[in-house]
């Protein structure tokens, strides 16, 4: 193989790794009616201390802080819900890779919203 051949064989395996991380990082959630949205913010705000900037605005930023292990990490999400369409989709913009999961951050997502749910 010549160098410019791997070389190539690398740069897209590198793009392809990237392009990965981006779509993992953007969840889509469906059935949030505006009554679970609310929930869903307020249960964020009371539970895990998150931000929602702006307060009351259907696109923004949840930003949560999270201690553990003596160690204080920000996991910052941009959110878009759309109340016609009953879904809310999130896009990881920060997060400590080390220590939280893509999963981790849908998982807590969802047990809040199965939480509403339940309501």
């Amino acid at each position: 193989m010549t160098g410019s051949l791997h070389l190539s064989l690398i740069s897209l395996s590198l793009i392809l790794q990237l392009n990965t991380l981006s779509i993992s990082g953007t969840k889509t959630f469906y059935g949030i009616t505006p009554a679970i949205w609310q929930c869903v913010k307020t249960t964020g705000t009371k539970e895990y201390a998150t931000v929602f900037a702006p307060p009351e605005a259907d696109s923004g930023t949840a930003t949560t802080v999270v201690k553990t292990l003596g160690i204080t990490f920000t996991i910052i999400l941009k959110f878009d819900y759309d109340a016609a369409k009953e879904q809310v989709t999130y896009v990881i913009k920060d997060r400590p890779s080390f220590v939280v999961g893509d999963n981790d951050v849908w998982n807590g997502i969802q047990k809040t919203i199965d939480g509403c749910k339940k309501r």
